[in-house]
């Protein structure tokens, strides 16, 4: 039998009863009723328990929580980013373990829907992605002409996730001499704000303008340049009115409904990244203060130092004919090495014992690091690069990596890589450099035509022969393919999977033309050749 709550009447609550029971029953009932409430259910905060006074949270929209705090956020997480080495540690492992050197096309057209034998497709594919490298691989695809594509998407992952979000266009602009004219434009977060910086409205909040289901249908771009005093601003529609083409791309990592701007990736780890910076320059300052040696000399006779001693990497001001003007400040005391510093009469000094090195520092740091990582999905050991655990242990660690590596990925590639390979598809086969029968003509074949896969670097191996092994194993039990195995191992941008066989296949023409079997010499000197049970250590020591 569940025991009811009983109301224990203090001085307050007899005086009211004396005078009104009734309101002594109102009040002894709201007591119960709230007793009741913070005995049961979940602890949350606003409630009267001891450990959660001082928290009043408050339910709000994704744009009321993001939106009025995101430009103090943004500049935070730049300014850690450029200060920070802890800081600018994910942004750097996500752009180089997502991106590297580039994510390159590797086209897999649908074969089935478009009815298309093997030979045949395996000769568009390869037409294709030859193509498209006469876009992709020069500055001509950069609106600026300052980066190839895969210079782009390393450029677009990284401000995405230093600012939170990034736009992309896809504007076209001829150029004499390029068969294509579709360019990329990154347009940073900065760029796409309210029109004159009106404060934000349901209708247009953080620069972007929605429809009554909280699509967009306009980005409200600033056309700023540097230094310039009158800034203006932009109305660009999200699909053209007359082609009903895609004209903004908006790559931002939506966690919530109604969410219209990105968060930086390290929003939530400012305030811990900026105590680890504090620790590390307080403990930095002190051990280089105790490293210092100083010497302090008191003169009781009011002549001071012979010469007039001035502290090392003292700026003398000089007169126009270059001697020194007599008005530096010998109050002026500072630490350093060697140094030796006048004391005026009456003076002392008196230097507090800063116990440094800190031995503690590393376990803080390493405290600091663990709680980054686990809020950016990145192992401790991964983002600071420290790898002293046993082997099982660093392969979880860079496995745990990986799995977020590749959703990053993932993420770039439909939101950036895909869209711009389609818009280019579409202009080469209008333009009549790649024919595709029925592109224009039906969504499904059009589909089939943009099929492709965007191969990066591999994770790469601890332990290259249980990993080659497993590798073999999956491929013998039809798990997966060789060309599958060597882009999740080295990455798609070492070579294309043909390329290596059809390498191997002239370097063992040529192993076998000089008599070689396996990587030796047919016979070890007598004739003889090693059998399967017999090694080339045991022929060499004569067994």
């Amino acid at each position: 039998m569940n025991k009811q709550p009983i109301a224990k009447l203090n001085l307050i609550d007899k005086a009211i009863g004396y005078f009104s029971p009734e309101t002594l029953l109102k009040r002894t009932h709201a007591r119960m009723a709230v007793g009741a409430f913070q005995a049961t259910g979940y602890i949350t905060g606003g409630q009267r328990k001891r450990s959660m006074r001082g928290w009043w949270p408050r339910r709000k929209t994704a744009d009321a929580d993001m939106l009025p705090v995101r430009d103090s956020s943004v500049a935070s997480c730049r300014d850690l980013a450029m200060n920070t080495p802890l800081a600018l540690a994910p942004l750097v492992r996500i752009k180089t373990k997502v991106v590297g050197a580039g994510l390159t096309l590797q086209s897999r057209i649908d074969r089935r829907v478009l009815a298309l034998g093997d030979d045949a497709a395996d000769a568009w594919e390869r037409k294709t992605e030859r193509e498209f490298r006469v876009w992709a691989e020069t500055q001509m695809c950069d609106i600026t002409l300052g980066q190839n594509f895969y210079e782009l998407q390393a450029s677009a992952i990284y401000n995405a996730c230093l600012s939170g979000d990034v736009f992309i266009a896809l504007p076209f602009k001829p150029i004499k001499g390029h068969p294509y004219s579709l360019r990329v434009m990154l347009i940073e977060s900065d760029n796409v704000s309210n029109p004159n910086d009106m404060a934000d409205t349901a209708e247009i909040a953080g620069g972007i303008e929605v429809d009554d289901f909280g699509a967009p249908t306009f980005y409200h771009i600033k056309n700023a340049k540097f230094m310039q005093t009158q800034a203006t601003w932009q109305k660009v529609p999200v699909f053209g009115s007359q082609s009903g083409r895609r004209n903004v791309y908006h790559l931002y990592d939506k966690l919530r409904p109604g969410q219209r701007r990105g968060m930086p990736l390290l929003a939530p780890v400012v305030e811990v990244l900026k105590q680890q910076t504090r620790l590390s320059e307080a403990s930095l300052m002190a051990t280089i203060l105790n490293e210092f040696f100083t010497v302090f000399v008191r003169s009781n006779s009011g002549e001071g130092l012979a010469g007039g001693y001035v502290p090392p990497d003292t700026v003398v001001p000089t007169s126009d004919d270059g001697t020194p003007q007599q008005d530096v400040d010998k109050n002026v005391y500072e630490l350093g090495p060697g140094n030796i510093v006048e004391l005026g009469e009456n003076e002392d000094i008196s230097i507090a014992d800063s116990k440094r090195p800190n031995e503690n520092f590393e376990a803080f740091f390493m405290s600091f690091s663990k709680q980054v990582g686990a809020a950016l999905e990145i192992p401790y050991e991964v983002l600071v690069l420290n790898f002293q655990s046993s082997y099982s242990a660093a392969r979880a660690a860079l496995l745990e990596a990986w799995s977020f590596f590749r959703s990053k990925r993932l993420w770039l590639v439909r939101g950036f890589c895909q869209p711009t390979y389609v818009e280019w598809l579409t202009e080469a086969v209008t333009i009549g450099r790649i024919d595709a029968p029925g592109f224009f003509s039906d969504p499904v074949i059009k589909n089939a035509w943009c099929g492709a896969q965007w191969a990066g670097p591999g994770p790469g191996m601890i332990d290259p022969k249980k990993e080659l092994e497993a590798a073999e194993k999956a491929i013998n039990l039809t798990l997966t393919t060789h060309e599958d195995e060597r882009i999740a191992i080295y990455g798609g941008n070492v070579g294309d999977y043909e390329s290596t066989v059809r390498r191997l296949g002239r370097e063992q023409k040529l192993i076998e033309s000089e008599g070689i079997a396996g990587g030796t010499a047919q016979g070890a000197g007598d004739g003889t050749q090693p059998t399967e049970t017999q090694s080339i250590e045991e022929l060499e020591d004569g067994r």
